[in-house]
């Protein structure tokens, strides 16, 4: 969902269902300035995850960020890609068979596909969704394609609702992860779901062990963690809600409201990250019994690790390695890495 630019002069104008037109944030902060470090799990800046393909100097840049405390992790740096495959790209997570493919998800009206970039920007596929045409598509989740089938799939939620209670129900895809060079349209499975408290707005999804979507909604200051028995038509049941930690720096936030607009699990499910407006937060499972249900989340420690300032950050996804992560904007061709 595009924001209203509460902060720069005007303010958007709805041009179809889900989907705006909107002057970006980028000047609520100078370009010089430096972008928000916190705190976080110590690491070495600067070192690929192993798994990974570090993106060539001529693909990339530095990113204008600073370093935090002695042994903090840092913003690294900002791979470019085309951004006229996704020019409001609203998820991306990264392939659960090649982690060096990152996969990403449009939110304009009538999104039909998912694009495949390489971890140095280069677009390496485009993916119809046989008879998809989004309403308004929020996010990208990789996971086991169900309880009986560990291989990887993919889950694209069309879960937004920008007016908050317009839409009855939302709408949840899944197919087998495809591979991106030589493939051009899948077979999709969709199930079909109705809130149990009623409709409302959503940007994050992530998946269970068992293949079940969770989605968490975007609620000023809170996340409702809303879960089904299946992946089936059905209800999703408010199964755990927790507060959104305060940012560090709030600058969107004070603007535009706290709210939680992307999610993805770590590979072996112990950590969880929320992507808000200005901030990213961490969630922790004290264990790997308790990362398996996520009714719990609101018990898991909470870290803020850094975040890059983006205009509209709306899609987060770890690295291969659990820990470090990337962001995107929408309306930017900027992906993020932060190396932890």
């Amino acid at each position: 969902m595009l924001l209203c630019g509460v902060i720069t002069a005007g303010c958007s104008s709805v041009t179809g269902e889900g989907s705006a037109d909107v002057d970006p944030l980028a000047t609520a902060i100078p370009a010089s300035s430096p972008a928000p470090v916190g705190t976080g799990a110590a690491g070495g800046p600067g070192t690929a995850p192993a798994g990974t393909e570090e993106p060539s100097p001529v693909e990339t840049e530095d990113a204008a960020s600073t370093d935090g405390p002695a042994g903090d992790p840092v913003i690294d740096r900002e791979t470019r890609f085309d951004g006229s495959i996704a020019p409001e790209a609203s998820g991306i997570v990264v392939s659960r068979r090649d982690p060096s493919i990152y996969w990403l998800v449009d939110d304009g009206p009538e999104t039909t596909s998912v694009v495949a970039i390489s971890s140095g920007g280069e677009t390496l596929g485009r993916v119809t969704m046989a008879g998809v045409v989004g309403r308004d598509t929020e996010d990208i989740a990789a996971g086991p394609c169900g309880p009986e089938d560990p291989s990887p799939c993919l889950f694209v939620g069309d879960i937004g609702d920008n007016l908050g209670g317009t839409w009855p129900s939302i709408r949840i895809h899944r197919f087998p992860e495809p591979d991106p060079t030589t493939t051009s349209q899948v077979e999709v499975a969709t199930a079909t779901y109705t809130y149990a408290d009623g409709a409302r707005d959503a940007e994050a999804l992530v998946v269970d062990d068992l293949g079940r979507p969770v989605v968490l909604s975007k609620e000023e200051g809170v996340v409702g963690v809303y879960q089904s028995d299946s992946f089936a038509d059905g209800v999703l049941a408010r199964v755990a809600e927790m507060e959104l930690p305060r940012p560090t720096l709030g600058l969107l936030t004070s603007q535009v409201g706290l709210h939680a607009t992307a999610a993805d699990r770590s590979p072996d499910g112990t950590r969880l990250l929320l992507r808000t407006y200005d901030s990213v937060v961490e969630l922790i499972a004290p264990s790997q019994e308790a990362a398996a249900d996520l009714s719990t989340i609101a018990q898991w420690r909470v870290e803020e690790p850094p975040a890059p300032f983006e205009p509209q950050g709306e899609a987060i996804a770890y690295l291969a390695d659990g820990i470090s992560y990337m962001t995107v904007s929408e309306r930017s061709n900027r992906l993020t890495v932060v190396r932890r």
